[in-house]
């Protein structure tokens, strides 16, 4: 692939978040990290940008039918809640971490979360859009999660955690604290009702797949389910009432659902084009529903869908050029059966070849519990433009088949998912295409612990581990964990392991203390700003493997978690090619 082409691709327009009115949907897209607000009129069919930064803009949402919204965005290192009004953008959290939790537009105010006090913990904050004046709104003294609260603040759903057991619970805080209840259901609490008479949530209890459950409030009990046999990850409740928007997760392709309350019936969504929807915003009438759509091999959209009529329109057209979405290659849905009886799902991207089998390269998403699907990816598309076949997989333990899949390998991360990222090699070896003899291996956060896993613990299965921001120590990274991460580290210590009883085991399965093993050539990529990166241990690794010749790395003191930074992306996805070819020879 030519420098100029991988130019191309990055400058591609990325819409990432988007929001709507009766007139207006405003977007944020990036181009090169530099992130753009755009605004399209409705009536006018034109675009126009309203501004630019280099730090991400985050869309929360409009305030009214004109031009007057919310924002999250970086500033000075801290996560900060901007308004937008009259043409001019107003910091409203500038000393504080801010996360955005609910709007209330008829009140003018808005209540976020912090850890300003404790860097454990969150509090809530109420803001006075007519005044700009913050207050600390709820004391979590407790050190709870906050799960949702409601449009007026009176009601609040907090996951309570036993610090001695790791047990949770569901506790409802009426009136800033002065009464609580305890919740006898299960699941994940998303939203209230506009008047707080019911809470929904989503939940597996006796079913394999998540789904939702409106709870009344005063009663406790269950009236309505909506179950599928696949996950629903995403639903939110119309401000009134009368639409319930779900999203399904069906094998890495995203269907929207769209269920009528007030008429009690479920609406015909087959005009709206499959692929990951990204973001949805309701108009404020209620009449149109603005979807942003990303595709395997397109980067996302924006849609008008018009709920009266139920046609839709697409609004933005991010590959006005047809020949830059000749470049892109469809990945295809797979599974797999494997030879000990268990299944291995992903998607498949093949480009088109002329008569040699292309080398296979493997990649492994993060987690545990993370889900390769079918959006846009940008490390894909590259290695499709470079002549390799790539197997984004979905081992066992990953998320969006069901919890029985989810959770068939918790104690044995690091060794089940990874005989399955060898076994794939098994299930591919008859495609006419592909050549599993000139595999590789890549992965990105967990997936690079697996990737260096397969080099340590497979020593031969692959050509080569490309190993990007993971972890290779899980006996210091599970003893070290942030403090910001305490409210979770029980959901690690289940799938993975726990330091102090587990202390074999996590030696056992971590890459760190096994180097010996290492014959084929591995390449790291690391952030000196991420703070899931050991680097003494990073150079441990390295300066033993560069003993055998089989080691480089890439070092970007500027990046955190991922690559993030164009120039850094560039120089990586060049030697990534680089090294590849090298490895292949």
């Amino acid at each position: 692939m030519t420098l100029s082409l991988l130019n191309k691709v990055q400058n591609i327009e990325s819409i990432k978040y988007i929001a709507a009115n009766d007139n207006f949907i405003i977007y944020t897209s990036e181009i090169k990290n530099r992130f753009y607000l755009k605004s399209i009129d409705l009536k006018r069919e034109t675009t126009r940008t309203i501004f630019s930064k280099k730090e991400i803009i985050r869309i929360i949402s409009f305030l009214n039918n004109s031009m007057d919204f919310i924002y999250e965005s970086n500033h000075n290192g801290l996560s900060n809640i901007f308004l937008y009004r009259e043409g001019q953008s107003f910091n409203l959290t500038p000393d504080i971490n801010a996360y955005f939790l609910k709007l209330n537009k008829l009140n003018n105010t808005i209540y976020l979360e912090s850890n300003e006090r404790d860097q454990r913990f969150m509090d809530i904050y109420k803001i006075d859009l007519s005044t700009k004046e913050i207050t600390l709104f709820f004391y979590n003294k407790s050190g709870d999660i906050i799960s949702c609260i409601s449009e007026d603040g009176t009601s609040i759903v907090v996951n309570k955690i036993d610090r001695e057991t790791n047990e949770r619970s569901l506790e409802l805080i009426k009136n800033g604290g002065l009464l609580k209840y305890k919740l006898n259901i299960k699941g994940y609490p998303q939203f209230f009702d506009k008047e707080s008479n019911y809470l929904y949530i989503h939940t597996t209890i006796d079913h394999n797949f998540q789904y939702i459950q409106k709870v009344c409030l005063k009663t406790m009990e269950v009236i309505e389910e909506y179950k599928y046999n696949w996950d629903i990850i995403f639903s939110f409740l119309s401000d009134s009432n009368r639409y319930l928007i779900y999203v399904t997760n069906e094998n890495g392709n995203y269907k929207l659902n769209i269920q009528d309350n007030f008429s009690n019936v479920i609406l015909d969504t087959k005009c709206v084009p499959s692929g990951t929807l990204k973001s949805l915003s309701l108009s404020t009438d209620e009449k149109s529903l603005s979807i942003l759509i990303e595709k395997s091999n397109s980067p996302g959209d924006i849609y008008h869908f018009n709920l009266e009529n139920l046609t839709i329109k697409k609004v933005s057209n991010i590959l006005n050029n047809k020949s830059k979405n000749d470049l892109f290659v469809e990945g295809k849905p797979k599974i797999y059966k494997t030879r000990y009886a268990s299944f291995i799902y992903g998607q498949l991207y093949l480009p088109q070849n002329r008569g040699n089998k292309l080398p296979l390269m493997i990649l492994v998403h993060g987690g545990p519990g993370g889900q390769s699907t079918l959006n846009f990816d940008v490390l894909i598309q590259f290695l499709c433009l470079n002549g390799y076949a790539v197997f984004a997989i979905n081992h066992r333990g990953s998320s969006g088949y069901g919890l029985d899949y989810l959770e068939s390998i918790n104690g044995k991360h690091g060794i089940e998912d990874l005989k399955d990222c060898i076994e794939i090699k098994e299930c591919l070896k008859d495609n006419p295409n592909i050549d599993i003899n000139k595999a590789g291996i890549i992965g990105t956060s967990y997936g690079a612990f697996l990737a260096f896993s397969a080099a340590t613990f497979y020593p031969n299965e692959f050509k080569f581990s490309i190993c990007l921001f993971g972890v290779y120590n899980w006996l210091s990274t599970l003893s070290n964990l942030p403090k910001s991460w305490e409210n979770y580290q029980d959901i690690f210590f289940e799938k993975i392991g726990d330091p102090i009883k587990d202390k074999e085991h996590l030696i056992n399965i971590s890459p760190y203390f096994n180097l010996k093993n290492v014959v084929n050539p591995v390449l790291f990529v690391s952030g000196g700003k991420d703070i899931r990166n050991n680097k003494r241990e990073l150079e441990y690794i390295a300066s033993i493997l560069s003993k055998k010749g089989l080691v480089k790395h890439l070092h970007y003191k500027d990046e955190g978690h991922g690559l993030n930074i164009h120039k850094n992306t560039m120089d990586s996805y060049i030697r990534i090619n680089e090294f590849i070819k090298e490895s292949l020879i």
